[in-house]
């Protein structure tokens, strides 16, 4: 076989392995959409809304959104709090959600954190908490946005809720009100992670 029949097989098998690893992904994210319409209907998500919360809409998102191989589902609601939210990242397996768990739950910018190392109060800064019987892997804490932040992890989705808390600057509270609606928002739709088929 002579150098340039060589060097042309060698470009063919490269573009052959390319398009399979190509179809390969294209499969995948096929599928993890199947799941996520499957496993995640509006309407199951729209009964998640907890009391006191209104269903305004469900926003899918696919990888073109983020250029990653998860999607997001994503549940906007009205209620006691100016703003609040439910975002399911749907992955092709478990290992990227827990992985993105990790990453997200720890190295969150927690307010209570954050007073703690300005010298600030404990008292008057909210800290992290997690629900004891919700009975799946998460944490609450407000952020530096002023978000109520909670994680959530089950299978292959990673659960991230937000809702509008104070907290931040160091020195400010949150109402008993906003604590209560992160709690609510985590509970409801962590109830509904735990129920799924992942």
């Amino acid at each position: 076989m002579g150098l340039r029949a060589a060097v042309g097989l060698i470009i063919i098998m490269l573009l052959l392995g390319a398009c399979t690893k190509e179809q390969r992904r294209a499969q995948l994210l096929a599928e993890t959409e199947r799941f996520a319409a499957e496993e995640l209907p509006d309407e199951r998500l729209e009964a998640a809304v907890p009391a006191g919360f209104e269903f305004d809409s469900v926003v899918r998102n696919g990888p073109e959104r983020h250029n990653n191989d998860w999607i997001t589902v994503g549940v906007r609601m009205t209620g006691p709090v100016d703003f609040a939210r439910a975002i399911f990242y749907v992955h092709p397996g478990a290992k990227p959600a827990a992985v993105m768990y990790e990453n997200q739950s720890d190295n969150a910018p927690d307010a209570w954190r954050m007073a703690q190392d300005a010298g600030a109060r404990r008292k008057n800064t909210p800290r992290p908490f997690t629900v004891d019987d919700l009975g799946i892997p998460n944490r609450c804490g407000v952020e530096l946005a002023g978000l109520y932040r909670c994680h959530a992890r089950m299978g292959r989705i990673y659960l991230v809720t937000e809702s509008s808390a104070g907290g931040w600057p160091p020195g400010n509270k949150t109402t008993p009100q906003e604590t209560k609606a992160a709690r609510h928002l985590v509970e409801a739709f962590g109830d509904v992670l735990a129920d799924l088929e992942t």
